[in-house]
């Protein structure tokens, strides 16, 4: 069995459920997902939900509540180091640089012994110790896309919606006419109403889109730009560049609507967001054109969700 413990929105549902998927692939255990950090009462109220549902993702048995009865199955040496890794985790929790060195440093003997459990980082994981225990538990975030590429067609076909309704018809014939159209995403949200998010997160300035949409101005004849965000009116009233026409979603899509349509354009202008990483993990365009921010947080860690083939801008004004 492998129990997938469940966190976050829909961008950080896809990291944790694709890891595994992989891991399923490999050794053919069934999946069991607890979404019970989700669906807990303080983060519910926020919209928080089993974001999964909406896609034709590989069958799983949703469980909640259940890991007491998953402990119990753990080996002794599982439930070991388990404890000391989560006791040692939180006296961490503060300090997201040693946390990180601590956790990385636990994974040869957690990798050996099927805990897949990493919040922060990459660690290049050997499944050849899939077979040595019935549990395999998994729980972290495994942002990067190395820890699936080798199934991401697997991925991609089943990130896909279950219903085939387009609401959105006409943005989505705009995208579909375009020799090269750009889908620029704007994550405002709780990156800018939640003091902890805003400091640690608050990397894209309006900076940013205009120099990265005029840079696509100078590498394409005429790129159409369809703007996404949870907050478009203030996309609308704030991201400008002369001579230039934007489109923008309605903002009445649901969530696996407003994937497809990003996902179908063929240019990406991303924000620090998991859910615009995910447009663009999803597109099929080989010769896609990928702009991200220089960094992903605040604080100075690197992050993995950040490609070296990607084109990197600053929104910081002094780094003309």
């Amino acid at each position: 069995m492998i129990y997938l413990d469940m966190a976050g929105r829909l961008g950080n549902q896809l990291f944790r459920y694709s890891f595994a998927r992989n891991i399923q692939e490999k050794c053919g255990d069934e999946l069991v997902i607890d979404f019970s950090r989700v669906y807990s009462k303080g983060l519910a109220k926020n919209g928080w939900k089993n974001s999964l549902k909406g896609f034709n993702t590989y069958t799983y048995i949703e469980k909640n509540n259940c890991f007491k009865d998953v402990f119990k199955k753990f080996t002794f040496t599982q439930k070991i180091l388990f404890i000391y890794f989560k006791i040692v985790s939180k006296l961490l929790k503060k300090n997201r640089r040693l946390l990180k060195k601590f956790q990385l440093s636990m994974q040869p003997i957690m990798n050996k012994n099927n805990l897949y459990f990493l919040e922060l980082g990459y660690y290049n994981y050997d499944y050849k110790y899939l077979k040595n225990n019935k549990v395999k538990y998994v729980c972290g975030c495994f942002e990067c896309e190395k820890y699936f590429n080798d199934i991401k067609k697997i991925i991609q076909s089943e990130i896909t919606p279950k219903s085939s309704e387009i609401h959105e018809q006409e943005l989505l014939k705009i995208i579909n006419n375009a020799k090269n159209s750009v889908c620029v995403s704007v994550r405002r949200g709780d990156f800018v109403s939640n003091p902890k998010n805003k400091k640690m997160y608050d990397v894209c300035t309006i900076d940013y889109y205009v120099k990265s949409i005029k840079f696509l101005k100078s590498k394409f004849n005429n790129p159409t730009f369809i703007m996404f965000s949870d907050d478009i009116q203030w996309v609308k009233d704030n991201i400008k560049v002369p001579d230039t026409v934007f489109y923008y979603e309605s903002g009445k899509s649901s969530v696996e609507e407003k994937l497809k349509l990003m996902s179908s354009c063929n240019h990406f202008i991303i924000s620090n967001s998991t859910f615009s990483w995910w447009a663009q993990f999803l597109s099929t365009n080989l010769d896609k054109v990928v702009i991200s921010p220089t960094k992903w947080y605040n604080n100075g860690l690197d992050s993995d969700l950040i490609s070296d083939d990607w084109i990197k801008i600053s929104g910081d004004k002094d780094e003309e």
